[in-house]
């Protein structure tokens, strides 16, 4: 399999993040000393880190029309977020403290 394949198939996989990533360290030539484990490594957390930050930056442009109730676990506070960006922060305490307690 050729370089270019494995781009276009990475592409054709919805993973194109990876595949621009793929073509950079084909580019690089320092990326020859690393170790496969490390380079793969590498693609894996730029298409991670690409998909967290599209999810952030399309809840944060989600309208404010959109009703979220919230509630924080154990807790009588009502958080009063005016903003969507403050709803997602407190979603995403909400969401981390259940995913502690499991």
């Amino acid at each position: 399999m050729t370089n270019e394949s494995t781009a276009t198939k990475l592409n054709e996989m919805r993973l194109g993040h990876m595949a621009e990533a793929f073509k950079i360290q084909l580019q690089d030539i320092s990326m020859n000393e690393l170790t496969f484990e490390e380079r793969f490594g590498m693609l894996i957390d730029s298409e991670w880190d690409n998909r967290k930050s599209n999810r952030v930056t399309r809840l944060l442009r989600q309208p404010d029309s959109i009703k979220i109730t919230l509630r924080l676990p154990k807790s009588n506070i009502i958080p009063t977020a005016t903003s969507t960006r403050d709803k997602y922060l407190y979603w995403r305490v909400a969401s981390t403290s259940k995913k502690i307690k499991t």
